[in-house]
């Protein structure tokens, strides 16, 4: 099974229709901005990564420790999901809609089943659109085809033959992140949008591939491969993922990547008197404003392939509300009262001397245990305290931790069983490695 096929059109209605793109880009990208560091900075709050320069108030080295309460209760119910999913020993159940079919009903579900884990491999996209879900409150998957082509060489014979080879073929599902999934702000539904998609940045190895496969017009590599080295494209941002290879760590030495947009569009591509649009798949590049391909949507339904799932829901909107910012609050102020507590400690636990003047010792005197002081009178040195350690911080910390838990719906208890799950559920993994050894 190959891709469908690529339309051919005229350079005046390719002209058009970039335009059109172009446009709708531009303004995407104009009210997505805001969004898009809403997206960061709640990614970092998940992160908690700790100030890299020293606090200097109320004294130098106070304490910058982040208490990561949304990274907490993320990981919690995290773990718990996923244990509901994929804890039980098949994925499918299914009931037949007559009793003459009963008897298809268990070889059905096995095979969906087998699809589903080792065809499909679906844990992977569920994990982390689920993780995206619970963490910024919406989650997003897309199911598809994909066809992959690779060129092999071998030695038949006395001589060398070269023939292609398919590695991958058939049904997928992808989690789309929500940094690089694009509508417009008027829409609610990706169904019913004038357009929807999703910002791709991919290698010049991955470009290769995906053309060689029939994916994208002949020579579309050529045409672009000049732009490999622009990660930040104006039309098409991926400012979250450089934000998270920062906070990582992970930015590779030569950015050869190269952002594309994916498009399910509805358009008059064929100039209909009535003005009728179609629907279509489209693949643009914006930097060099190339069509890299167009087809007719494929689907007998016209549906589009991206399905949206979220955390807590938000009436009217498409867009659900997550625990990082549920959480936001909570974290900043038990994180300020966290370090107020261990700053008071630390002073509290300091103790200083007081020495009269004619003791005799300079600031440089050395002091270890079961050090002898020679003095004239015992009050020429004494020591003295800087603070004392109210517990009045730390009960109001655990009122705001209660708050917390109130709204997130996450406490102790789940946490210490999600850990007892995620214990069983690794040695369980390692039985069976080493059974199937």
């Amino acid at each position: 099974m190959d891709y469908p096929r690529l339309l051919k059109l005229d350079p005046q209605t390719e002209a058009e229709f970039k335009g059109y793109i172009r446009d709708e880009l531009v303004r995407h990208r104009m009210e997505d901005s805001r969004f898009q560091d809403d997206l960061i900075s709640q990614q970092h709050a998940y992160w908690a990564e700790p100030p890299e320069i020293a606090i200097q108030e109320p004294f130098r080295g106070s304490s910058n420790v982040i208490i990561p309460l949304g990274a907490i209760a993320v990981e919690a119910v995290h773990a718990r999901n996923m244990q509901t999913i994929f804890g039980l020993n098949q994925l499918v159940s299914g009931q037949a809609m007559s009793d003459d079919y009963t008897d298809t009903e268990r070889p059905l579900e096995r095979y969906l089943d087998l699809e589903l884990r080792k065809g499909i491999k679906v844990r992977k996209p569920i994990n982390d659109g689920l993780l995206e879900l619970e963490k910024f409150g919406t989650g997003i998957l897309k199911s598809g085809f994909i066809k992959i082509v690779k060129r092999a060489v071998r030695t038949v014979g006395n001589s060398e033959q070269e023939f292609d080879v398919i590695t991958r073929q058939g049904a997928t599902l992808d989690a789309c992140p929500l940094a690089n999934f694009i509508m417009p702000y008027a829409a609610s539904d990706p169904q019913t949008a004038s357009w929807c998609g999703e910002v791709h940045v991919s290698t010049p190895y991955d470009l290769q591939m995906m053309e060689y496969s029939g994916l994208f017009d002949k020579g579309t590599y050529d045409k672009i491969k000049s732009f490999l080295t622009n990660i930040n494209s104006p039309l098409a941002s991926n400012d979250f993922q450089v934000s998270q290879e920062e906070l990582e760590h992970t930015q590779p030495v030569l950015p050869s990547r190269i952002n594309w947009v994916e498009l399910w569009i509805s358009y008059n591509i064929d100039r209909d008197p009535k003005g009728r649009v179609k629907e279509l798949v489209v693949y643009y590049h914006p930097d060099s404003d190339t069509l890299m391909g167009a087809r007719y949507n494929w689907y007998d339904d016209l549906h589009r392939p991206y399905r949206i799932g979220i955390y807590t829901p938000i009436e009217h909107r498409w867009r659900g509300l997550g625990i990082i910012k549920q959480s936001l609050m909570f974290q900043e102020e038990i994180t300020m009262r966290h370090r107020l507590q261990l700053d008071n400690a630390t002073l509290a636990n300091i103790r200083m001397f007081k020495i009269q003047k004619q003791a005799g010792y300079s600031p440089d005197e050395p002091i270890f245990p079961g050090k002898m002081w020679f003095l004239d009178s015992m009050d020429q040195i004494e020591t003295f305290q800087m603070g004392e350690i109210y517990p009045s911080a730390y009960n109001s910390e655990q009122s705001t931790l209660n708050y917390a838990q109130q709204r997130l719906g996450v406490n102790e208890l789940t946490i210490r069983s999600t850990r007892r799950w995620y214990s069983r559920h690794s040695f369980r993994c390692v039985k069976s490695s080493a059974r199937r050894k």
